[in-house]
């Protein structure tokens, strides 16, 4: 996977590809109307097109693998969003699937069982903001113990930022991992806004991980400063993952990378956090 040519040839000056562990695919019509929900919420999007386009676009950045993840707000969705999900990954290379339930639908652990042991997703999106579920479900308990046997990982957004709601609490997340310690994890914007609360919980849980999705950039519309010094972070940093949010974000992507140089990532470790870490539970070296 690692790239042989100089710094400079990569897009975005690195001398290995990327992999992006936090990218969003959805159906066309979904897409518009996610995009239409940002925007009336004064959340520009960079990025707009098909999502085959889109994903040549990653690549274009110097991206070799990417996660097709999406969402639900509502249940009657499931089983169609991750057809097409499963097929559009199929046909883009470096597309890595992902599915997602809405808690409380009947069928979710029959679904998640094809989809991992079938389908070869590699794990789930659960956007509690969104769903307005809470993440220690009990309805859930049986898909979660099911990713902690087969390892698929849950990649959560959960914390305050950009905002918070009542399903968006850390406590949730820690009840969950107390129940079931080995249930592999993506905890994405790294906890943000609860930053410390995080960090002692990947201190506690080793199945933990978390990704630097629209952390460390400057966002404009909200707060990405991260505000832990680099030596908070220093013993985790084979445990950080690179995501972007992309498309749906209002910057250019290369702000991504250009955030974590400025904090202070270089050299192993920002290629740790861009490509190994990621390689290394995805099974990709």
């Amino acid at each position: 996977m690692r790239a042989t040519d100089p710094l400079d040839s990569q897009p975005l000056g690195l001398s290995w590809d990327i992999i992006d562990i936090h990218a969003h695919f959805f159906p066309p019509g979904w897409f518009e109307a996610v995009w239409n929900f940002f925007e009336k919420h004064n959340w520009p999007i960079n990025y707009k097109g098909a999502p085959a386009e889109l994903a040549q676009q990653l690549r274009g950045f110097g991206v070799s693998h990417f996660t097709v993840l999406n969402y639900l707000h509502k249940p009657g969705l499931r089983d169609s969003l991750a057809e097409w999900t499963r097929d559009f990954a199929a046909s883009q290379p470096g597309a890595i699937p992902f599915g997602t339930l809405y808690p409380g639908e009947p069928g979710n652990l029959e679904a998640a069982r094809r989809w991992f042991l079938e389908w070869d997703f590699r794990g789930l999106k659960i956007q509690p903001l969104v769903s307005k579920k809470y993440v220690p479900d009990p309805d859930m308990y049986p898909v979660f113990e099911l990713m902690a046997e087969t390892g698929r990982w849950l990649l959560i957004h959960i914390g305050t930022a950009p905002y918070p709601n009542e399903f968006t609490n850390l406590g949730d997340l820690e009840k969950l991992l107390n129940d079931i310690p080995g249930l592999p994890v993506i905890l994405a914007h790294m906890g943000g806004y609860e930053f410390e609360r995080a960090l002692n919980l990947m201190e506690r849980f080793p199945s933990l991980r978390m990704d630097t999705t629209m952390i460390f950039v400057n966002a404009g519309v909200f707060d990405a400063r991260y505000p832990l010094p680099m030596e908070r972070l220093s013993p985790f940093l084979d445990r950080i993952l690179f995501g972007s949010d992309f498309p749906n974000i209002p910057y250019d992507y290369a702000e991504s990378i250009d955030g974590l140089r400025r904090y202070g990532f270089a050299g192993a470790d920002l290629e740790r956090i861009t490509r190994a870490n990621a390689a290394r539970i995805l099974g990709l070296d």
